[in-house]
């Protein structure tokens, strides 16, 4: 009886410890799992992190580009618009020597003449009739109607007066402008030399 008792419970044991085993193989197993399960989530999570991160690095250069290309765009209409609006101003008499008289009107003896001369930023508008002389004799080259001609000027153009075997004395834009307002109906002559397109010399003689 004894000895049976003693079997019982040795086969006793034994199903305890192999339920045990099972047990803890089942545990480590679910743990297993659930570590995997988390390991895909964590690297999920990091894919589309950077995903996202990628998305909105596209969608600033994206922005970025569109700005920038907008900027360029107004450019372009910008000075699409100045060229169609303010054309560039150039001079109306060709290069060479001209030689007018400072007269209000013209006179039986006198035909070219200048009846108003204004000078602004960077050109002079003069309504004038004009003899264009020959730059080697001084003989008559050409003639020019009376009308508002536009003679462009930069900082090398000279203003000077002068007559007889005098030296000619120079003078500022300034100080010619007041001079020639002075003088504008007094018949003295008036010289403009122009090279280049641009009027390198204005003088006043006697």
């Amino acid at each position: 009886m004894k000895k049976c008792l003693v079997v019982v419970c040795i086969f006793a044991l034994a199903l305890t410890a192999c339920g045990s085993k099972k047990q803890e193989k089942t545990d480590s197993n679910e743990a297993l799992r659930v570590t995997e399960a988390t390991t895909i989530e964590e690297n999920a999570t990091e894919t589309t992190t950077v995903e996202e991160k990628i998305a909105e690095t596209t969608a600033v250069e994206n922005t970025t580009e569109s700005k920038d290309n907008q900027t360029e765009t107004k450019e372009d209409e910008s000075e699409t618009k100045e060229d169609e609006t303010s054309p560039a101003i150039q001079t109306d008499l060709e290069d060479g020597s001209y030689s007018s008289t400072l007269i209000r009107e013209a006179s039986p003896y006198i035909e070219e003449y200048v009846s108003s001369i204004e000078f602004e930023d960077g050109y002079v508008v003069i309504d004038a009739s004009f003899m264009q002389l020959d730059e080697e004799d001084y003989s008559i080259k050409n003639t020019w109607n009376k009308k508002s001609y536009t003679i462009l000027t930069d900082s090398d153009t000279k203003y000077l007066s002068g007559g007889g075997t005098s030296e000619p004395a120079y003078m500022s834009r300034s100080e010619f402008v007041e001079y020639i307002s002075n003088v504008m109906d007094s018949g003295l002559g008036l010289e403009i030399v122009i090279e280049n397109g641009v009027a390198a010399e204005f003088g006043i003689w006697s």
